[in-house]
Parts: structure tokens; C-alpha cells; sequence
């Protein structure tokens, strides 16, 4: 978080939070997650009932996950406040999966 690269971090962020979300997935199904990036729908799958600040951060991580991963958008745009209070809170939610597992 010291340098410019919000973009980038909110996708590495995204990630993290996927990642722990499909763990839920796999403990709910004791199936392989399947192959999707949407947090949403993988808190559904995990049978996971998110709270609204919990749905917010999804929502918006899942805005830059589809900025870098499918529309390619270089310029995307971020106030560097605005991405630390995301990566703050997705954090936050992050370790609230990891305690939930």
C-alpha cells in the first residue's frame, strides 16, 4: 500500500477474499469450488448470509476483479483513501471468514 498501484491491489485483494470464500464453499459442499470469481455467488454457495457492510465490500471488489480481469482497463481510477477504507474493510471481512472456517 505504499506505492500508487490501487487497481492492482484491489485485484490482489478480491483475491484473497475469493480464495477464503471458496475454502467456505468447499467445507459447505465438500466439493471443489466452482470455476467463478463472483464473491457474491460464492457467499451464496457457501451458504454464507452477509451482512450489509460484508455485501458492500463484495459488490465493490468484485467491480475491480472484472476491471483487470476481463475488461483489461489500465486506467482504472481510485482515490487512494477511498481504496485503503476497501482494503481495510475487506480485511476485515477476510479475517472474519478465516475465524468462520
Amino acid at each position: 500500500m505504499d506505492g500508487e498501484f490501487w487497481p492492482e491491489a484491489l485485484f490482489w485483494t478480491h483475491l484473497v477474499v475469493e480464495k477464503a470464500l471458496k475454502a467456505h464453499v468447499v467445507k459447505a459442499t465438500d466439493n471443489f469450488p466452482p470455476f467463478v470469481h463472483n464473491l457474491l455467488r460464492l457467499a451464496e454457495l457457501a451458504n454464507i448470509e452477509l451482512n450489509e457492510q460484508q455485501l458492500d465490500v463484495c459488490q465493490e471488489l468484485n467491480k475491480w476483479q472484472l476491471k483487470a480481469r476481463y475488461l483489461g482497463d489500465p486506467k482504472a481510477e481510485i482515490d487512494g483513501a477511498a481504496a485503503k477504507r476497501l482494503i481495510e474493510k475487506a480485511r476485515e471481512f477476510h479475517q472474519w471468514l478465516l475465524k468462520t472456517l
